[in-house]
């Protein structure tokens, strides 16, 4: 098959893979390049999984400038969904901590986590706003259904969308949104994206709404957040953020993958509580409401510094492979099946 690199897709490949092998249209696989040893900047071979078309595309570039004719890929199922991963097994897949069955406590803490005065116009129709429904939803929706995920992810949609709208549509919120990475699939309550010059989502942060196991719902958080940070062959530290919540008690992640240190893409976490519970049932909701929406802002506001470091880095790459490609390079022109 032959493609124009410009044009050519993920999607376009895993539909003719599909053709030939229609058993495997399950939705959930992962297409993963199998880079052969020798093969130019991938001398020691290894996989990888491109989570774009802009690096799937810069992958095709590199292979046509080399003349390599053969671009080995493969469909595999990762072998759990999020919901099944426990903290115990995450911290054992990323070494987060030296203890065998890690509490919260045990977790590197996330220091440093501020409050956004909310003084500015947008602010203050945001808080508004966010109060207005959050006082509806009190006196329509009984106190006791926050023993259930689809009432706090209620609350949680209020909090989420009035912080992201003063952002002025650089960031936008989508619920259930399809995540597969290579230890794990399934969609997350809420992704926070950010658009590309290119057309494409940076996928900033994702949210676990969970009304009780925090520490299960952090683990699908972490492996989440690992996925969405893992920029292969990046210069620079990509950051990546979670909320785990169930509207009255928050929690706030940060997953760093650095290149440059030893660590290489070996994500390192850190996770912190906040001191402010929204105790819907006393007169206090409103001021604790203002107080963790001000620190989700925050948090969005540094999610949003993440724009630049993703633009530039997706820049340095269309740089490097436009100064080795040939002028009339195309794309690889036989597949391999496996």
């Amino acid at each position: 098959m032959y493609h124009h690199t410009e044009t050519t897709s993920i999607k376009e490949l895993e539909r003719a893979i599909y053709h030939e092998y229609p058993d495997r249209e399950d939705g959930q696989a992962v297409l993963t390049i199998i880079h052969a040893r020798g093969t130019s900047q991938y001398e020691g071979g290894g996989t990888e999984h491109p989570s774009t078309d802009t690096r799937f595309r810069n992958i095709i570039r590199q292979y046509s400038r080399t003349n390599t004719r053969t671009l080995t890929v493969a469909l595999e199922t990762p072998t759990k969904k999020y919901t099944d991963f426990t903290l115990k097994e995450v911290n054992n897949l990323y070494e987060i901590s030296n203890t065998e069955a890690p509490t919260l406590s045990d977790l590197p803490h996330f220091t440093g986590i501020s409050t956004e005065p909310l003084d500015s116009k947008a602010h203050k129709e945001s808080l508004r706003r966010l109060l207005d429904e959050i006082d509806s939803r009190i006196r329509a929706i009984p106190s006791i259904t926050f023993s259930n995920d689809a009432t706090c992810s209620a609350y949680v949609c209020s909090f989420l969308t009035q912080a992201v709208l003063i952002f002025n549509g650089e960031l936008t919120l989508e619920p259930e949104r399809l995540l597969r990475g290579r230890h794990g699939h399934g969609k997350v309550d809420y992704a926070i994206e950010a658009l590309a010059e290119d057309g494409s989502r940076h996928v900033l942060a994702v949210t676990k709404v969970k009304h009780e196991d925090y520490r299960k719902g952090l683990a699908q958080n972490l492996v989440q957040l690992e996925f969405i940070s893992d920029k292969r062959n990046s210069s620079v530290p990509l950051r990546a953020y979670g909320i785990v919540t169930n509207a009255i008690y928050w929690f706030f992640v940060e997953c760093t993958i650095d290149q440059s240190q030893e660590s290489g893409d070996r994500p390192k976490f850190r996770v912190s509580k906040l001191k402010d519970i929204i105790n819907y049932a006393k007169d206090t909701w409103g001021v604790e409401a203002e107080s963790v929406l001000g620190q989700i802002v925050w948090l969005m506001r540094k999610m949003h510094s993440e724009i630049l470091e993703r633009e530039l880095q997706l820049k340095k790459q269309k740089f490097t492979t436009s100064e080795q490609s040939a002028p009339s390079a195309r794309t690889v022109g036989k597949m391999q099946r496996v």
